[in-house]
């Protein structure tokens, strides 16, 4: 093909400048009848500027079709129907478009169908390598790519083409079944669709990753599939997103609609619907933060977190954005935060008619948020009429709401959440999210609680994390069949929650807590709570770890450890320092310290009695470490030890002791009371009727420094020596002391 050299004269300057210009010209390609018959042998003959036109035919080029870094624009013809009808056809065999010479934006190509590419690596439809095409009006469908994916389309290495009314569907790679996007490539794509794509792993749709940040407006996501972000993928990317839609993409783990993985996307004005995965149905983050303006979820669906699962340190920013009919079998049906490393801020959200709970776990109320149960739109303008959340101060379960979990997403501070007697089985763990409100139960006749929320040992049942104070109350509740690593029952982290006539039964915990695990300063104050038949290795009934709580009237009784190497059957305390006012420990056991365990803490208890308690060593209480206790009219029945300290061991520790009695307690040593380097102080204390199967009745002291001042010893007995006292190593002071019917083989009282 020639093409005419023109010459150009310039008479007033004597010069003549001469310049061969390449005039545009279409080139045609068809089977029959037109200039080639070949696609690549026309671009081989092209140039920049050129126009090769195609016919509504198919193509089966044999190899890719590549044009070579050369500005023109490769075009196909339309049906009818204003579809593309010209068909370039892989066959299975070979990718069927590259640029990888810097194409910009002046090598186009429109109105083509790109089908059947294939390619071990990249890119089965289309490879492009710092390169920047335009593409208008193409569809790619049924390509493949393995190893780095992009079945459809896959962009390298600062990539950045431009995609007008383009469509993906039915391709399929190992890693963005539609599109894959690496290595700082962002292309711009604007009424594109991506529809039944699939992808092995990552992203069936689209996968960004290497720092690409893609720009998508109205674009469409519908019935993609993957492992990981059925619909979008996203790993260390920032793609932005205006008026795009993602609608029944799946995905078998996480991010049915999106994943996010070290990622911060933006989007404004998306919807997320009928899209399902395991986690995270609409969107899941991992280590993410991304931004979310005006953006709609509904009808999303997962095991949990149904619109959106918020994993560890992700912190998305969410405005005016509305989540309606979203569910989760087991928790957060519009939202789930994994733990108080992920709090996302709110401003201006709507959450309704979730089901599984509005929200799930911490976040950050930055005002104008409504989470109702009800999605009434009286104005018609799309945005449920939550009304002024603040005035819902009485709320009803199960009469006005149909679950405890959506009473708290819609009480307002301050309110008061009534349930009436029965059983509830919430499927996760009810987190008051640090609102000042009041959950009430039921009595019945005789004043017990008739209000039970059941665990079905499988889920903890009651948690407080988010610096909840006194003025966050559960009130006339049992709390049973609770079941977790830690607090069983009740977990509460830098909490002080009020509980009053709370009843803790049948709870478990694999560690710490069975019935309630309190740490990190947590000072719950608890009054007429009861503890009964709880189970831990640590503290079966409660375990206190560097926390303050406060209890009076209340019991323990039947609590235990899982194992005989156990602690604290009833309480364990751990650099703690709780009150107990008028408590009892009743029939609790454990390894160590049956009613109460306390190292390196100090608890006060006042008018409390340990009856029945029993331990290999310390049945009613063991204090170790440090463990330096005041107890103040306390009272030790009937405990017993397989070893030593049937009433109290000592070890270590410094127990101050006033008025307290130790009757009918037994042990090998130590009926009453075994000291091992220790230094007890007690005075005016009663040792009566307890018994040894050797050593020391009332009282075994081994390199001890005990001082007891009007003390009493009667009626105990010693196998062997020191029916009353006995001492190894020891300097015991005596002031006012009594030792009366105490008997021994030798030393009947001392």
């Amino acid at each position: 093909m020639h093409r005419p050299l023109t010459i150009v004269a310039l008479a007033a300057s004597g010069l003549f400048v001469f310049a061969s210009t390449a005039t545009a010209e279409t080139i045609t390609v068809c089977a029959n009848g037109c200039d080639y018959t070949s696609i690549n042998d026309a671009i081989g003959d092209s140039s920049n500027g050129d126009v090769i036109q195609l016919a509504a035919e198919t193509y089966f080029e044999g190899e890719q079709i590549d044009p070579g870094g050369k500005a023109i624009t490769l075009r196909g013809v339309l049906n009818k129907a204003g579809e593309p009808a010209s068909v370039l056809d892989g066959a299975e065999a070979h990718r069927v478009l590259v640029c990888q010479s810097g194409e910009s934006g002046a090598t186009s190509f429109e109105n083509l169908v790109i089908q059947n590419g294939s390619d071990s690596d990249r890119g089965g439809g289309m490879y492009n390598y710092q390169s920047s095409p335009a593409l208008i009006n193409c569809t790619f469908t049924g390509n493949y790519a393995d190893y780095a994916g992009g079945g459809g389309m896959y962009n390298e290495n600062y990539s950045s083409p431009i995609l007008t009314d383009c469509t993906f569907t039915s391709n399929s790679a190992s890693r963005g079944g539609g599109m894959h996007n690496f290595s700082s490539s962002n292309p711009t794509l604007t009424d594109c669709t991506f529809t039944s794509n699939s992808a092995a792993q990552w992203g069936g749709g689209m996968r960004n990753g290497g720092g690409s940040s893609p720009t998508l407006d109205n674009c469409t996501f519908t019935s993609n599939s993957a492992e990981y972000g059925g619909g979008m993928y996203n790993i260390v990317a920032i793609p932005s997103l205006t008026s795009c839609t993602f609608m029944d993409n799946s995905c078998k783990y996480f991010g049915g609609g999106m994943y996010n993985r070290d990622s911060s996307p933006t989007l404004t004005d998306c919807t997320f619907a009928s899209n399902t995965s395991g986690y995270g149905a609409g969107m899941y983050n991992d280590e993410s933060d991304p931004t979310l303006t005006n953006c709609t979820f509904t009808s999303n669906s997962a095991d949990q977190g149904g619109g959106m699962y918020n994993f560890i340190f992700s912190y998305p920013t969410l405005t005016d954005c509305t989540f309606t009919g979203n569910s989760a079998s087991s928790g957060g049906g519009g939202m789930r935060n994994f733990n108080s490393e992920n709090n996302p801020i709110l401003t201006g959200c709507a959450f309704c008619e979730n089901i599984g709970g509005n929200i799930y776990g911490d976040w950050v109320d930055d005002g104008g948020n409504c989470l109702a149960i009800g999605c009434d739109d009286s104005d018609g303008d799309g945005i449920p009429d939550c009304g002024n959340q603040d005035s819902d101060l009485e709320l009803s379960v199960p009469s006005e709401y149909d679950s405890i979990l959506a009473a708290i997403d819609a009480a307002a501070p301050g309110g008061v959440i009534t349930i009436d007697a029965g059983v509830y089985s919430p499927f996760q763990t009810v987190n008051t999210r640090g609102k000042p409100i009041t959950i009430r139960g039921t009595v019945d006749a005789n004043g017990d609680p008739a209000t039970i929320i059941d665990g079905g040992g499988q889920i903890r049942v009651l948690e407080c994390t988010a610096g909840e104070s006194v003025d966050t109350v559960f009130e006339n509740l049992v709390i049973q069949n609770g079941f977790s690593t830690n607090g069983g029952g009740m977990y509460n982290a830098s909490s002080s929650p009020t509980l009053n006539n709370c009843t803790f039964t049948d709870n478990s915990a694999e560690f710490d807590g069975g019935g309630m695990y309190n740490l990190e300063s947590s000072s719950p104050a608890l009054t007429r709570c009861t503890f009964t038949e709880n189970s831990a290795e640590y503290g079966g009934g409660m375990h206190n770890a560097s926390s303050n709580p406060i209890l009076t009237d209340c019991t323990f009784t039947g609590n235990s450890n899982l194992d005989q190497f156990g602690s604290g059957g009833g309480m364990y305390n751990a650099s703690s320092s709780p009150t107990l006012t008028n408590c009892a420990f009743t029939g609790n056991s454990a390894g160590y310290g049956g009613g109460m365990y306390s190292r390196f803490s100090s608890p006060m208890l006042i008018d409390c009695t340990f009856t029945s308690n029993s331990a290999d060593d310390g049945g009613g209480m063991y204090n170790t470490n440090s463990g330096d206790p005041i107890l103040i009219g306390c009272a030790f029945t009937s405990n017993s030890a397989d070893e030593n300290g049937g009433g109290m061991r000592n070890f270590a520790s410094s127990p101050t002791l006033t008025d307290c009695t130790f009757t009918s307690n037994s042990a090998d040593d130590g009926g009453g009371m075994y000291n091992i380097v220790a230094i007890p102080s007690l005075t005016s204390c009663t040792f009566e009727n307890n018994s040894s199967s050797q050593d020391g009745g009332g009282m075994y002291n081994a390199s001890s420094t005990t001082t007891l001042t009007s003390c009493t010893f009667v009626d105990n007995a010693a196998d062997a020596y020191g029916g009353g006292m006995y001492g190894e190593s020891s300097s015991p002071a005596l002031n006012g002391c009594t030792f009366t019917n105490n008997s021994a083989d030798t030393g009947g009282g001392m």
